[in-house]
């Protein structure tokens, strides 16, 4: 794809090095002057609808580098809407700079166009099979089997014994705490079992593995809502308040990266759909 496809086009498709080699230092070639004018330029009028106007030109390319390596990942540019919504769009943010980034475009002709890794006229060609718990496959397995009941008992290894000494003084926080060990135990158990489903290639493995994400959705939405419930000084709320919203952002991101990876994943459905 030449450069001004690349800058101006809405249509088609780029590979990610053609994102970063192209779009990227292409568009810092427009960012660059436009941000030394904003910050050291003249503060006039006329200046101010120049800069307008550059911000404008610079946003077009942006855009529509942001599409194409987006319509490789074969998505549609509806989902950009997403952004917009109030808190979760910081989320949603995340998610597409990663898949725009650092994920490989769909193999072969998606509906946006042909894959620009093939050179033009070639056939798509099937690629080598990959099957067995092996690459990101097996990294999951190590977070629901190992990673997860760690992550967990050293959670309550460090925080319990800071709650002990204010059991008396808050009882709310007794029951609080006693609810999120049963909650933290059964998701614990339900993600080693989830785990040794995947490791095993048992039947309904895959299916199982999301239900325990959603539940640890559910979970993440329960465990950002008990903390307030403890009748705890308003400065203790707000130095939680803090804590909860990474746990969030951070449930969110773990869920959505692996929610998307085994409806999309190649190996997945070689291994438990075969």
């Amino acid at each position: 794809m030449s450069i001004p496809e690349v800058l101006f086009s809405l249509s088609g498709r780029i590979s990610r090095s053609e994102y970063w080699l192209k779009g990227t230092l292409i568009m810092l070639a427009f960012t660059v002057p436009y941000t030394l004018l904003v910050e050291f330029g003249p503060r006039s009028y006329g200046a101010r609808v120049l800069f307008i106007i550059l911000g404008v030109w610079s946003f077009w390319p942006w855009l529509a580098i942001l599409l194409k390596r987006w319509h490789d990942r074969d998505r549609s540019a509806w989902w950009l809407l997403t952004l917009l919504i109030p808190f979760l769009g910081s989320f949603f943010l995340i998610w597409i700079l990663i898949e725009v980034w650092f994920l490989k475009g769909t193999d072969g002709t998606n509906r946006f166009g042909q894959d620009p890794l093939q050179r033009e006229g070639e056939a798509d060609q099937p690629e080598p099979r990959s099957e067995g718990v092996g690459g990101w496959l097996l990294l999951f397995c190590l977070a629901l089997t190992v990673f997860n009941p760690i992550i967990t008992l050293v959670n309550f290894a460090s925080g319990f014994p800071e709650n002990v000494e204010y059991f008396d003084q808050f009882p709310g926080l007794l029951v609080i705490t006693a609810i999120d060990v049963l909650l933290s135990l059964g998701l614990m158990g339900f993600s080693v079992y989830a785990g040794t489903g995947l490791w095993s290639i048992r039947p309904g493995a895959v299916q199982m593995a999301k239900r325990f994400l959603l539940c640890s959705l559910a979970y993440l939405a329960v465990a950002s809502i008990l903390p307030f419930m403890a009748g705890l000084p308003s400065a203790a709320n707000e130095v939680m308040a803090v804590v909860v919203f990474k746990d969030v952002f951070r449930g969110i991101a773990y869920f959505a990266i692996w929610y998307s990876y085994l409806n999309k994943s190649k190996r997945v459905r070689a291994t438990y759909q075969s």
